[in-house]
């Protein structure tokens, strides 16, 4: 139990770090964007409605800004984190490198969808009361980030968030998680807090599923690009769907293929990270039958080889050292033998007297038996 209780709340406090960054770099960009705002109002001695329509006309490109700025913030908090611990942060979240063309097989799955997410809260709206007024309010807001600068809205949706979101909920809070819960109760867990740092329940009807599911992609490709790239296709489909030349319907087409190739290159996946590997680096109870032996778990992976090490004995001891005075000391010649004393011989061959006949070198007996009458 205090296991997971510390899993939990390790997880808990990476979610919290998220949250707190989102909410002063919002704070911090957006009063900084409403006192630029004020002062060109001021100088231009316009009234306050002007100056409203002067805040609100930046508005799109200020939630796009605030992204960007964000996730680079928690990328960088977290790294330093790390630095000061004396931990490498790619080894503690598995940012194990991965062959480019791997990573199609997440991408299309999260291309896909995307399109078929849109579906989800269509069924949505007619299935749960009060969902047509969250989605009418989502669509608002979303309506602010689609109306801004193309390249600005690009780089928060589909780079700073995946890469900043990867970072912290798959690559610190779902592998923190498994240290102490079961493999199931710690995706679903991690789908939970995927779901409730997006803030909204439109977003959080889709986006728990997703967390889930990028967890798996996480475990199968044993690296946190397989997720990232996931993550990358998924907000990619939302953010071009505004851009293509077609309708909804072939757009809905392409994308349930998109998404039945993604799964089928994902069966087909394999990884190269050997079990070894995957079970030190996120430190989790190997299901794998243990051998018996002492269990050493330290803080980081290094630590833990380390303790290995020291309680192996594979290493033999290394011989003494000779004493510094021995290797001036002259040589000793060895004593010559005395021919006068007959208990030393320099010959150490046993040889027989052939002339005396109690000396033989065979012991065999050849006297004949004698016959009894």
């Amino acid at each position: 139990m205090k296991k997971r209780m510390i899993a939990l709340f390790s997880a808990i406090g990476y979610f919290a770090l998220f949250f707190i960054l989102q909410i002063v770099f919002s704070f911090l960009i957006s009063a900084g964007y409403g006192a630029a705002a004020l002062i060109r109002a001021l100088l231009e001695g316009v009234s306050g409605d002007t100056y409203i329509e002067l805040y609100m006309g930046g508005m799109d490109n200020l939630i796009a800004i605030v992204g960007i700025t964000s996730g680079a913030a928690v990328m960088l908090v977290v790294l330093l984190m790390f630095r000061v611990r004396h931990k490498y942060l790619t080894v503690e979240t598995a940012w194990n490198s991965v062959p480019l063309i791997s990573l199609l097989s997440p991408f299309l799955v999260g291309f896909g969808l995307s399109a078929m997410s849109s579906l989800l809260l269509g069924f949505a709206e007619e299935a749960i009361p009060g969902f047509a007024e969250e989605l009418e309010s989502y669509s608002e807001n979303m309506a602010y980030l689609e109306g801004g600068n193309a390249i600005l809205t690009f780089l928060a949706t589909v780079i700073a968030a995946p890469f900043a979101e990867e970072l912290i909920f798959r690559g610190l809070i779902y592998t923190r998680l498994r240290r102490g819960w079961f493999h199931g109760t710690a995706i679903i867990l991690t789908g939970l807090f995927f779901g409730i740092a997006h803030g909204n329940l439109v977003q959080m009807l889709y986006t728990i599923p997703l967390g889930m599911l990028m967890c798996v992609f996480y475990d199968r490709f044993r690296s946190l690009w397989g997720c990232i790239a996931l993550h990358m296709g998924f907000n990619l489909a939302g953010f071009a769907m505004s851009y293509l030349p077609f309708g909804s319907y072939v757009y809905f087409g392409v994308s349930v293929v998109m998404t039945i190739v993604g799964f089928v290159l994902f069966g087909f996946h394999e990884t190269e990270i050997d079990d070894d590997t995957w079970f030190a680096t996120i430190r989790l109870n190997d299901p794998r039958p243990q051998s018996p032996g002492p269990a050493v778990i330290g803080e980081s992976v290094a630590d833990d080889a380390a303790a290995v090490l020291s309680t192996a004995s594979i290493f033999p001891e290394p011989p003494a050292a000779p004493d510094p005075s021995d290797l001036f000391a002259a040589p000793t010649a060895p004593e010559p033998a005395d021919p006068t004393d007959p208990t030393e011989s320099t010959d150490s061959t046993d040889s027989t007297d052939p002339t005396d006949p109690t000396d033989s070198t065979d012991d065999t007996d050849l006297t004949p038996p004698t016959e009894t009458p």
